[in-house]
């Protein structure tokens, strides 16, 4: 097993996941509901690979442990794929591009499947991800690239150590 930059390869196998995004994820969520921002059935988790979801789900519930809050309190968060989310939506959408330094999948690097994730927020999108990777034109298109830069230029972007 070797794990490059969030990508875990077995073999022929390859699983993504990235764990620091997923506690950042955890934290976010964690505030938004305990802050009475939102309810957690208003929350939705997009990230493209089920390993992402399984590490999310796992973060999740063991940073509700570590604060000793009940973890049924989270069990309404909906956490799902990019292709498990087309035709909902929710009051908050985070989605996670988990990968890092890594040549994309076609799970993360298709316009239309961007377009798919980012148009669930109804109220509040938040993007996680890595802001010089998903500009860089050697892992995306020229289109793609854009796409991302006007999404960074619209919104607040917040390093991971103020979480």
């Amino acid at each position: 097993i070797e794990n490059i930059n969030g990508a875990v390869i077995n073999g022929t196998e390859e699983r993504r996941f990235n764990e620091k995004h997923a506690e950042a994820i955890a934290g976010i969520t964690i505030k938004l509901v305990n802050n009475k921002e939102f309810k957690s059935e208003e929350i939705g988790i997009i990230a493209p690979y089920n390993a992402q979801i399984v590490k999310i789900k796992e973060v999740l519930a063991k940073s509700t442990e570590l604060i000793k809050i009940n973890p049924e309190y989270f069990e309404q968060v909906q956490v799902s794929t990019i292709h498990s989310f087309q035709g909902q939506e929710k009051s908050v959408i985070i989605m996670n591009i988990c990968d890092d330094e890594v040549k994309p999948t076609r799970l993360t690097a298709r316009k239309e499947l961007i377009n798919v994730a980012l148009s669930r927020a109804k109220e509040l999108l938040i993007i996680v991800g890595n802001r010089d990777y998903l500009l860089n034109q050697n892992y995306f298109s020229k289109d793609e690239t854009e796409i991302f830069k006007k999404i960074i230029e619209s919104s607040e972007v917040i390093n991971s150590e103020k979480l």
